[in-house]
């Protein structure tokens, strides 16, 4: 199954989110929205656009030389570290606005990408350490796999004296991780494959851990809203359709976008310990290192955050969808939904609806669990998601179960595996 993690475009897409209480505001943002459709129209890949005042950022490498306090102004995500962005001014107008389109974990044959919007009062530090890599070059035709295994999928492959940007290696050095020079894809090639080099000059990595790249794996934060007629400070992901799995972590938490058709869900954290995600279409597998719950479109998981870490509960329906506005910024519009039941999250989850009321009282369930028989496609993806196997990241410095190892099926064979 494909995996990314992170498609900007030009349509619009009318975003229902949780009315808070607060009172409304005589502030225009509409003009907010179209400047900033209008500035980063022409956003590329693995490139953040400064749609409206005020964002700043900061880089890994405080003397890398950034233009952007402009409305339209571009910088690529690989040198961020840290972005913020200003509330909502109602005296100046302000209300920062910024934009990526992102691609991670995919093959340079699907150039997909996905769209994240940050508006509001929003801070994000980007989980992923810096990556150095070693040139290296193929001697043949060959497989780039998805972990160092000969019956691992083909991700990619290539000519014979392709350039690739190595990164990584196993404890034996029979593997090398490498890293596609355009699509920022990750994978592994057999080392006798490359032009001979030294290859205890990487790192040793675990190949089953999932690779993220900039920006893919992070930690953020939201301020409150003042307005009640303004959206709610937060971040909008939104994945294309046609793809099989795309997968962020976003503090401590893994979420696996997996409708075919779509998905769109709006993150925010209502305190400094609890984050929610709001399913607004689609549905997400989101887990812990403990725990995992399928998300269905109209769901909200909440996530608080203790001295052990991420505890999360189950998906319980969102709070009643207002529509606020239209956000001109991501490519697909979305219809308004109405918050689901806890029957239908149930159904998804593999539950009966007792058994859903347990786990939402006691965090588990208390009966014997009953056999549950579904014909939905969420029920039957939770079967799959449930068997997947756990893998740790290897450059958030945290571990995430579910991911897929990708070990199931074996690509057609070129010269080299």
């Amino acid at each position: 199954m494909n995996k990314i993690i992170f498609l900007f475009g030009t349509f619009l897409l009318s975003l229902s989110i949780v009315i808070a209480q607060a009172s409304e505001c005589s502030v225009d943002y509409s003009l907010a929205l179209t400047q900033t459709e209008e500035a980063c129209n022409a956003t590329s890949r693995n490139q953040a656009c400064y749609g409206n005042n005020t964002v700043n950022i900061i880089p890994f490498d405080p003397t890398t030389p950034i233009q952007f306090d402009t409305p339209g102004d571009i910088a690529d995500v690989g040198i961020i570290r840290r972005l913020s962005l200003s509330a909502l001014d109602e005296a100046s107008g302000e209300w920062g606005i910024a934009m990526m389109r992102l691609l991670a974990n995919l093959s340079p044959s699907q150039p997909n990408d996905i769209t994240v919007l940050f508006f509001g009062d929003v801070s994000i530090e980007s989980a992923t350490k810096t990556t150095s890599w070693l040139p290296v070059s193929t001697i043949i035709h060959a497989n780039i796999r998805h972990i160092a295994s000969e019956s691992s999928t083909v991700v990619w492959s290539v000519p014979e004296s392709t350039e690739l940007n190595a990164i990584g290696r196993t404890e034996d050095s029979r593997w090398v991780q490498v890293l596609d020079n355009e699509a920022n894809q990750a994978g592994w090639i057999l080392a006798e494959l490359l032009e001979e080099f030294d290859t205890t000059s990487l790192p040793v990595v675990e190949s089953t851990a999932p690779y993220f790249g900039p920006m893919q794996a992070f930690y953020f934060s939201t301020g409150s809203r003042s307005c009640s007629n303004v959206p709610l400070d937060g971040i909008l992901i939104q994945t294309p359709e046609g793809i099989g799995r795309v997968t962020i972590w976003v503090n401590e938490v893994t979420v696996d976008f997996m409708d075919q058709a779509g998905s769109t869900a709006l993150l925010h954290t209502s305190d400094e310990n609890t984050m929610d995600i709001q399913m607004l279409e689609g549905y997400a597998y989101v887990s812990t290192d403990n725990e995992g719950y399928i998300a269905v479109a109209g769901s909200t998981v909440a996530v608080e955050y203790g001295d052990g870490g991420p505890n999360m509960g189950i998906p319980e329906p969102s709070n009643a969808y207002s529509s606020v506005d239209t956000l001109s910024i991501v490519p697909r519009p979305v219809n308004e939904s109405n918050p689901t039941t806890t029957d239908q999250i149930a159904q998804a989850n593999g539950l009966t609806p007792n058994q859903y009321e347990e786990v939402v009282v006691h965090g588990y369930v208390v009966s014997t669990p009953e056999p549950v028989v579904s014909n939905t496609d969420t029920s039957q993806q939770n079967i799959v998601l449930s068997n997947d196997s756990s893998s740790n990241s290897n450059n958030t410095g945290s571990s995430n179960n579910n991911q897929n190892s990708g070990n199931n099926s074996n690509g057609n064979s070129s010269s080299g595996s």
